[in-house]
């Protein structure tokens, strides 16, 4: 199997438990299906101190290999936005800590800023094919503001094969590559947690939620929009939070003057989540942009159907059969909302077609086929 070196600058630590967990499933996805896979994780930090540079090797949780390079600087800021100098870092990181043990096959960079334009860095020395998998809903402000938007341009163009995790990702960077055929989607991975179980009867009716609470989310749409619904039943009506961000504190200030129930549940695991989603009877996701939406992928394994935003990726992942969508207001919020619930959904159904897309094995296929036509593209620099 071929050997690939996956560079992330998303990387979980401990203030931020999900940070790039999305990226590391796809790393897991090919290292499960065979692949000779080892991480690069870079990290940028604050810290007191002008320079502190940590390395580290280890094998997380799923067995697989990682390689940390953490960086700590009080400018740590600007060493990030530094890309030339980022790119020499990480390439000699590579050459003394990495190369003498792993010599991969394919350079696989995960998000244009800084990942995929230190890849290219790297891929050109070694004469290796790059591969750039985009996540990044904020690639166009990157080209309009950054002084080095000519190298995310060569990254780009210049990458042996592109993969985006939705086809509305794909179309927003067509102009970007070099041919059409550069760019395959390959979907985000559902962890296997996530799967179908009959929901238990319930009196009530249950809403869940899932994110990081900060924009472009937006809870007050769906706070106000169930309001309206449960002034109309005569059921209770929950809606379960699971996350945190600034913006719940209004809502949770306030809870006590809504006629439904809210209960925050905090950041919590993905068997965690996924026990409250066997208990849900409609996933709830209000956003002004999406790239892709794994949490609503995650709702629809398990057989959840989902009511959101008609908004970036969403109508790709939802259709009439799975959930309904709405814009973001809150009048229509509430018409979505009385259209599900009249609605009969096969939740064994939407948790089937989901895992097809969704489930790791189908992922590292897609990947597979992508790796697989790029025999000899690699080009060592003189």
């Amino acid at each position: 199997m071929k050997k690939i070196l996956f560079l992330t600058f998303w990387y979980p630590d401990e203030q931020n438990p999900i940070k790039g967990n999305f990226i590391v499933e796809h790393a897991r996805a090919l290292h499960h299906a065979g692949y000779n896979i080892r991480i690069l994780a870079v990290r940028v930090v604050h810290s007191r101190k002008l320079l502190s540079v940590g390395t580290e090797f280890f094998k997380d949780s799923a067995g697989l290999p990682t390689y940390l390079l953490t960086i700590s600087s009080v400018l740590h800021k600007w060493i990030y936005v530094a890309i030339p100098l980022l790119s020499i870092w990480v390439y000699r990181f590579y050459i003394r800590k990495i190369s003498r043990e792993f010599q991969p096959d394919i350079i696989h960079s995960n998000v244009l800023n800084p990942a995929a334009m230190v890849g290219h860095f790297i891929a050109k020395r070694l004469g290796k094919p790059h591969v750039i998998t985009e996540h990044w809903s904020k690639v166009d402000k990157f080209f309009r503001c950054s002084i080095f938007a000519y190298l995310g341009a060569a990254a780009y163009r210049e990458a042996s094969a592109i993969t985006v995790v939705s086809p509305f990702l794909q179309n927003s960077l067509q102009h970007r590559a070099r041919s059409p055929e550069q760019i395959s989607v390959v979907p985000n991975v559902v962890d296997p947690v996530y799967q179908y179980q009959e929901k238990p009867d319930d009196d009530s009716l249950q809403f869940t939620v899932v994110a990081q609470w900060k924009p472009p989310k937006n809870i007050e749409l769906i706070v106000g929009a169930l309001q309206e619904i449960a002034s109309e039943s005569s059921r209770k009506v929950v809606l379960h939070i699971v996350g945190n961000g600034e913006l719940l504190k209004p809502i949770l200030e306030n809870r006590d003057r809504f006629s439904f129930s809210i209960v925050h549940h905090g950041f919590l695991a993905k068997p965690q989540i996924a026990a409250i989603l066997h208990h849900t009877d409609y996933f709830l996701h209000c956003s002004t942009i999406e790239t892709f939406s794994l949490v609503v992928a995650e709702a629809l394994s398990v057989g959840v159907p989902v009511v959101a935003s008609n908004v970036g990726a969403l109508p790709q992942l939802i259709d009439e059969r799975n959930g309904v969508l709405t814009n973001n207001t809150i009048a229509e919020w509430t018409a979505a909302l009385r259209v599900a619930l009249q609605w009969d959904f096969d939740r064994r159904e939407i948790a089937r077609k989901a895992s097809q897309k969704y489930d790791s094995h189908a992922v590292a296929l897609a990947f597979g086929k992508v790796y697989d036509r790029l025999e000899g593209k690699g080009k060592q620099l003189p």
